[in-house]
């Protein structure tokens, strides 16, 4: 199968790799082998170098799969390690500034990078680099939705403490209804400013409690605003249609399976 995801039956499972028919063609195999780009230099590989240290990264993990039981098993996930590792180098300063898009009180940045850099890692075992695709957008995605568990967790648990009172807990989760993903439209606005104006932008900081210890109630929130719960309510349902479309609009890879 082409441009799928493949542990191989007797390649260890935290090995995986990106099969491609191409890997069984000694001839591209060698082309492959011998076409290793240098190493990485100030503003990381071009998009034809990078593709070539991922097919170089694949290839050999391919043959480790099918030379099991061969010496050269380990010499071959050695040289797959070390394309791995140049592909992580090269995208680390994606992974960082992503990673403080997402920067918040409550969660520390330094927290936040090392998620970014496990998505990372995972988006480079992952990326299929014959599709013609950047490899800078399945990463973002990748790591954003990495985050955005990231902050959903922390909220759930968040929720926990503050919302102990049945009575409150109750009306906190019928206020909910409307929303599909409330945490991960909220994690996504505070990630794209530039998508959302100020008044908007605070609004959800403040719904869901980006910005301060505890998530603020659509009655909280049409007392601050001089207006009812349910004018608040049709607000951020507003605000969340906003979202998705820009999401949509900007979305290279809808039909991609997004590593996780």
């Amino acid at each position: 199968m082409i441009g799928s995801v493949n542990h191989g039956s007797n390649l260890s499972p935290d090995v995986p790799y990106v099969r491609h028919e191409s890997y069984d063609d000694p001839s591209v195999v060698r082309d492959i082998l011998e076409s290793l780009p240098a190493e990485v230099v100030e503003g990381g590989y071009s998009p034809e170098d990078e593709v070539k240290l991922f097919e170089h990264m694949n290839c050999l993990r391919h043959l480790a799969a099918k030379h099991t039981g061969s010496q050269r098993v380990q010499d071959f996930l050695a040289q797959a390690n070390e394309s791995r590792e140049k592909l992580t180098l090269a995208n680390m300063g994606l992974a960082i500034s992503t990673a403080q898009k997402f920067k918040q009180n409550v969660i520390p940045l330094e927290d936040l990078i090392g998620d970014a850099r496990i998505a990372l890692l995972k988006a480079i075992d992952h990326f299929d680099c014959h599709r013609g695709f950047r490899f800078s957008t399945y990463a973002v995605t990748t790591i954003q939705r990495q985050l955005i568990r990231k902050i959903q967790k922390h909220h759930r648990q968040s929720r926990k403490v503050h919302f102990g009172d049945q009575e409150v807990l109750e009306q906190t989760v019928a206020e909910h209804r409307f929303v599909e993903y409330p945490f991960e439209l909220a994690a996504v606005a505070c990630a794209s400013v530039s998508t959302l104006n100020e008044s908007d932008r605070q609004l959800i900081e403040s719904r869901f409690g980006l910005k301060q210890a505890k998530p603020m109630s659509l009655r909280e929130l049409g007392i601050e605003h001089g207006v009812s719960g349910e004018r608040i309510r049709q607000r951020l349902q507003s605000i969340f249609q906003q979202l998705r479309d820009h999401l949509r609009q900007n979305s290279e890879i809808d039909d991609w399976k997004i590593a996780s």
